[in-house]
């Protein structure tokens, strides 16, 4: 009955992950990406395989994803890098979940629950996205000082949107992004927080930063570039492969037209296919 269907391999997925691991520094731990259903390759299957390999940490995008993954059985930690309504926050406890921390209005509301909520706080080095401002690392020790004994603050992170760029901008930009990282873990150092991280998939290959416990390993753990121009290390490959059927061939002419809106037209006289994979 198969018509169009993907096929994941987490021998592959693992293997992508101990070659990964191989290339950071001894001292380096891995993060697991495992949001939006792991890239669409199955959270709760990707999840164990890499748990069985010794993986405590994961990432995810919302508290959803983050509950599916406990109550299938995941440990360690779990950190939700997007955004949680804080009337979630018993939810949060309950589960044991880590939440990313936008911003200082988002830290009051949820400091106001009273409930030992695990945070890292989001530390905004040029992305813009999310994240208090490392320009002014002097705001950012007092903001986190500020909710140190109301929250449960065990990390601070940032991502470094443009390390998977090779030309001399972009190698400038990140440079800069992980020395405003590290000048607030410096300010915050006293406070020994254990999870301190700025590397994605990308930088943990390309660039360094001592200052970051993890690589969060999210595209590359699945055997994808997170930029086409990019070279992987040798035997990392795609965890997925996409198969469908062909349900009829014909010849077309010279000048025919073929598709919604005859958006191609043959230049020549031609044998084509049409391959089940539609419609949703």
């Amino acid at each position: 009955s198969k018509r169009c269907w993907t096929e994941i391999n987490l021998s592959i997925i693992v293997r992508n992950y101990q070659i990964y691991k191989n290339n950071l520094p001894e001292n380096k731990k891995i993060m697991a990406v495992v949001k939006a259903d792991a890239y669409g390759h199955g959270d709760i299957e990707v999840a164990a395989a890499l748990q069985k390999e010794g993986v405590t940490d994961f990432a995810v995008a919302t508290i959803d994803e983050a509950v599916k993954l406990r109550q299938s059985g995941i440990k360690g930690q779990i950190l939700i890098l997007g955004y949680t309504p804080v009337d979630k926050a018993e939810k949060l406890t309950e589960y044991d979940i880590t939440q990313a921390i936008p911003d200082q209005y988002y830290a009051e509301k949820l400091s106001q629950k009273h409930l030992p909520v695990k945070v890292h706080f989001a530390l905004d080095t040029g992305m813009n996205r999310i994240g208090l401002d490392a320009d002014n690392p002097d705001y950012c020790d007092k903001i986190i000082r500020k909710y140190k004994d109301e929250l449960n603050i065990t990390g601070l992170f940032t991502h470094l949107c443009v390390a998977d760029s090779d030309d001399k901008e972009s190698k400038r930009f990140t440079k800069n992004q992980i020395e405003k990282f590290e000048s607030v873990i410096n300010k915050t150092a006293d406070l020994n927080l254990p999870y301190n991280h700025c590397l994605n998939s990308a930088s943990g290959l390309w660039h360094d930063c001592k200052k970051s416990v993890f690589a969060r390993l999210g595209i590359v753990l699945y055997g994808l570039k997170p930029d086409y121009k990019n070279s992987l290390p040798q035997g990392i490959t795609p965890g997925l492969s996409w198969y469908s059927v062909v349900s009829m061939v014909k010849q077309v002419h010279a000048g025919e037209t073929i598709g919604y809106g005859r958006t191609f037209t043959a230049s020549k006289e031609m044998k084509i296919a049409t391959v089940c994979a539609g419609y949703a």
